[in-house]
């Protein structure tokens, strides 16, 4: 009885773990459907998102005038597109712009829309990008993203301009991405893209440095925990965690960028060594070792054929021995000892082909690159000897490829490359300079460029660009900055860390232009999204009345809306005055009220959220109207903080006029064109071949040269564009020429924000800043200077006008 109740008792526990294992499965299967239906919902979302970003950025893409930058991009591309080759210069930047704007001339031809076709391809990219975060930061953040993505001023600009920050921005918020999914995943596949996207970065724009630095030093104070104990030898590399691996990665890949930063000891080594040429007396390329004394005389080696190629059989075979019969464990050493000798075959291959006589700075930096290289591929092993050569092969097979002007085959020759005897090195210059330009001048350049401070531009000049442009991911970042460090949250604190030191780098650099502040925004974007989704998303919605929950929200917007109005009417004074008045006063208090009682009917912090919501959704609503204002207003139309020697419409003007000009068409005539003109005419007249570019300066003027010469009576029947400065005094010789003009050319926002006087190149740093503060303390406690920040925020409305450089046509 007792076996036959044990056995009935059985049969039921196997049915019923049989139906719960049923069940389970369903559950398991119905939750993957939902889940795959969620994602690709999130596909269709993001990815139509993307599609409608695209749509904005090209729209009416060509109408806007080629700014002075522009117009060098858009000429040097065009040069590859020619056949001229290109070879890296710093002051133009990486080379990757260059090579994609030639495929779409070479496949679309070339004109103002193909030359600026990329940078809306990688604006919409960057809203695409917050996808891949989902999965970590939730739905409403990563949507969050990629709205302000879409739509933030800065970005919506300069994602219709061409210049390569937008290209950093897309690839700085994939770092990001690429180092968060990392971190949580482990994958390998995420360390091989991001050392790609690392050369994209490096082959792009000088900023990468600040890219790696900002997002390597929340990583630093990560792996410091793990980085001592293991120098101490107290955990081996198999425990490290995933940022710990990311920090030793990227900071040994790069390490070799890094090396041309010695040159910011140069002028403490007692040997007097010029690692990075800081301009002066001296002809040399700005940023590069000097080519001057004291030089090593080498001898060239005369032995015969047969005894050189043994010579060199004897230093390359071993090492390939080594490699198939030695211990894996040896691997590092293999590498270190194949670099070596490859070194080695390569000096004596130079020294065949004729004596050497190289300055002493170039010995110095060369012998510290071929030392970062080597502590690079040494350290860098620690994380895996086959994980970091792969991602080793990545990065320098792309950032080679680029820098080496597609491996020479469209490297246009260095004009600047020293009188060499030996003709091994002397071709190596002219063909592949821009691999130890890359390597050295990009950062020298701008360490030397640093002191002339470019622009002038005070500290605070991203906070006053950021309360124009970028004020809601300004506002809601710090706010976030404060909520993520109460709480002590890792992931808003790693953003908050990322978001400052961009800022503070970006304020302490020399140069400081509208344009940068793309860099800015990116970090400042994420944490705003991710605070956001954290406000709105943390919320019990549940337990929360949906009438109250959507109108306090609302009443937010309208008392933010009607203070504005009241506040403008206290700044103007005289207040109140018109029935107008009394209704606003009469709207804000009411809506105050209103939005008082409501919060008293919910819990406090609930309520503090859909503030915050009601807040973000005001300044998002204004920050689309800001944006759309700026990307597609006239040209020569409001002035715009963004606009930074920007072309005036006259330049286009002028072009047609000398494009469908007969007379120059038909004839043998000429125009000369002044070189203080050839941006953006370069551009506009690219290819004419009755141009002829003048340099008009005298000996006695700032930037003159020996090839620069004034006007004279032997004009014979060239036409002339000239600019201003140089019509009055040349005008007796063009008196038989018919004058039209004064013409716009380049065009500045009046920088009123600046402390009067200011020569920020010689104050001294503390001076400045007591001076800015007083400056900009006088400015905040004056009512007409708040009134007149409001107008130009809100209405663009300003007292003063363009700054312009002025230029005339003289035709025969």
């Amino acid at each position: 009885m007792v076996t036959l109740l044990f056995m009935k008792q059985h049969s039921v526990q196997a049915n019923g773990g049989y139906l719960v294992h049923i069940l389970r499965e369903k559950c398991r299967a119905r939750i993957a459907l939902l889940s795959c239906i969620s994602s690709r919902w999130d596909i269709v979302l993001f990815g139509g998102l993307m599609i409608a970003s695209l749509f904005i950025r090209l729209w009416d893409l060509e109408v806007r005038p080629f700014h002075y930058d522009e117009s060098l991009h858009a000429y040097y591309s065009w040069k590859i597109f020619d056949g001229q080759g290109y070879h890296y210069e710093p002051w133009i930047h990486g080379p990757l712009q260059f090579f994609l704007n030639a495929s779409v001339f070479r496949l679309l031809s070339d004109n103002d829309f193909t030359a600026r076709l990329i940078y809306p391809l990688f604006g919409s990219l960057l809203v695409g990008l917050p996808y891949f975060l989902r999965n970590y930061f939730g739905r409403i953040a990563t949507l969050a993203m990629s709205l302000m993505f879409m739509f933030s001023p800065s970005l919506l600009y300069f994602s219709r301009y061409a210049r390569n920050d937008i290209l950093m921005a897309v690839f700085s918020m994939a770092f990001f991405v690429l180092i968060w999914r990392y971190i949580n995943e482990r994958k390998d596949l995420y360390l091989y893209l991001i050392a790609g996207v690392l050369a994209l970065a490096f082959v792009t724009k000088e900023t990468s440095y600040i890219m790696v630095i900002v997002l390597l030093i929340p990583l630093f104070l990560v792996s410091m925990t793990e980085i001592i104990p293991y120098i101490l030898g107290r955990i081996r590399v198999s425990e490290f965690s995933g940022p710990t691996i990311l920090f030793v990665l990227i900071m040994t890949l790069t390490l070799p960028q890094w090396i041309a930063s010695v040159s910011i000891l140069q002028e403490l080594l007692p040997i007097g060594l010029i690692l990075a040429y800081q301009g002066g007396e001296a002809n040399g390329p700005v940023g590069l070792p000097l080519w001057a004394e004291p030089t090593i005389s080498i001898r060239s080696i005369t032995l015969p054929i047969l005894v050189n190629a043994i010579m060199l059989l004897i230093m390359i075979v071993p090492v390939g021995i080594w490699w198939l019969i030695a211990s894996s464990k040896f691997v590092r050493y293999r590498v270190i000892a194949s670099l070596a000798s490859i070194l080695l075959a390569l000096i004596y291959v130079v020294l065949l082909f004729g004596d050497i006589q190289i300055p002493l700075n170039y010995l110095v930096a060369f012998g510290l690159l071929f030392l970062s290289v080597g502590l690079s591929v040494k350290l860098g092993m620690i994380v895996g000897r086959k994980t970091w050569l792969i991602c080793a092969g990545i990065f320098y097979t792309i950032w080679v490829m680029f820098y080496s002007g597609l491996f020479g085959i469209m490297a246009r020759p260095y004009d600047s490359c020293p009188d060499i005897t030996n003709d091994v090195l002397d071709f190596a210059c002219v063909k592949f300079g821009g691999l130890f330009t890359g390597f050295w001048q990009g950062l020298g350049y701008w360490i030397a460029q640093h002191e002339v401070v470019r622009g002038n531009q005070p500290w605070y000049y991203y906070f006053v660009l950021g309360s124009v442009y970028e004020f809601l991911p300004l506002l809601f970042g710090f706010a976030a900055m404060l909520y993520y460090v109460k709480k002590f949250d890792s992931r808003g604190i790693f953003i908050t860390i990322w978001s400052l030191t961009t800022l503070a780098i970006y304020s302490i650099a020399g140069e400081k232009m509208p344009w940068l502040i793309v860099n800015v925004s990116i970090p400042f974007i994420v944490l705003t999204a991710t605070f956001l989704g954290d406000l709105v998303g943390g919320m019990s919605w549940k337990k929360t009345n949906i009438g109250i929950g959507l109108l306090i929200p609302f009443l937010t917007v309208l008392v933010l809306i009607s203070g504005f109005y009241v506040l403008r009417g206290l700044l103007m004074g005289g207040y109140p005055s018109e029935l107008r008045d009394w209704l606003f006063m009469g709207c804000l208090f009411g809506f105050s009220v209103l939005l008082a009682f409501m919060l008293d009917h919910i819990r406090f912090y609930r309520g503090i959220r859909l503030v915050c919501f009601g807040c973000f959704v005001v300044l998002f609503g204004f920050s689309v109207f800001t944006g759309l204002r700026a990307a597609y207003s006239e040209p020569d139309g409001p002035v715009e903080m963004l606009v930074y020697a920007g072309a005036s419409q006259d330049v286009r003007t002028v072009t047609e006029r000398l494009i469908t000009d007969y007379t120059l068409k038909n004839t043998q005539q000429r125009v000369k064109v002044d070189y203080e003109l050839w941006y953006p005419f370069n551009w506009y007249l690219r290819g004419q071949e009755f141009l002829e570019y003048h340099c008009f300066k005298e000996s006695t003027e700032s930037g003159y040269l020996d090839w620069c010469s004034g006007l004279n009576e032997d004009m014979g029947t060239s036409g002339v564009l000239l600019s201003d400065q140089y019509t009055v005094r040349n005008s007796q010789y063009l008196l038989q020429h018919e004058k039209s003009g004064p013409y716009k050319n380049l065009l500045w926002f009046p920088e009123s924000y600046r402390r009067p006087g200011e020569k920020r190149q010689v104050e001294n740093f503390g001076d400045e800043i007591t001076r800015d503060f007083k400056y900009l303390f006088d400015i905040m406690t004056h009512r007409e200077s708040w009134l007149e920040s409001i107008d130009y925020i809100i209405y663009r409305r300003l007292d003063s006008d363009w700054w312009t450089s002025k230029f005339f046509l003289f035709l025969p």
